[in-house]
């Protein structure tokens, strides 16, 4: 019994040690975007934009003094994201695609750290509406710095 016990705390402290040695080139970022459940892509800065609704006025058949009102259709302003990283080729090959009919819309999933207090946001049906970056970064690397992009999404909603 106690050389199981030996084996099990061996293996948590060398699985500890290879964690802690792990490159998280998204580390110091403060909010994180996945796409199909995997990380492509980070950013220091993360504006949600407004939402709005119409408001469609009617008046009831017999009552025709007072108008009601009731919600209509939803408007989603562009989430802008500012001073990023990606290594993802298929993130860069998306991004890089803007205005091209053939690019399929997107779902993505932004997460903002703790500090930055946004929790997560499900942004559906995206597609890249405008976007600068930086030069390729370093002499064997494949990341690219982002200083901005806008994403316009049909819907936009907190992760549940």
């Amino acid at each position: 019994m106690r050389a199981l016990a030996a084996a099990l705390a061996i293996v948590a402290l060398a699985s500890t040690a290879v964690a802690a040695t792990r490159f998280d080139p998204y580390k110091s970022y403060r909010f994180r975007l996945s796409m199909e459940g995997r990380p492509v892509a980070a950013f220091q800065t993360a504006q949600r934009g407004s939402v709005s609704a119409d408001v469609v006025k009617h008046r009831a058949g017999g009552d025709p003094s007072t108008a009601h009102k009731s919600p209509g259709r939803s408007k989603f302003e562009a989430v802008t994201l500012e001073r990023g990283l990606t290594q993802d080729s298929d993130f860069r090959d998306w991004v890089e695609g803007v205005g091209g009919a053939s690019e399929p819309r997107r779902d993505l999933e932004l997460t903002g750290d703790a500090a930055g207090g946004a929790g997560r946001q499900s942004l559906r049906r995206c597609w890249v509406a405008d976007h600068s970056k930086l030069p390729t970064l370093g002499a064997g690397g494949n990341a690219v710095a982002i200083e901005h992009i806008h994403l316009a999404c049909e819907n936009v909603s907190p992760h549940h």
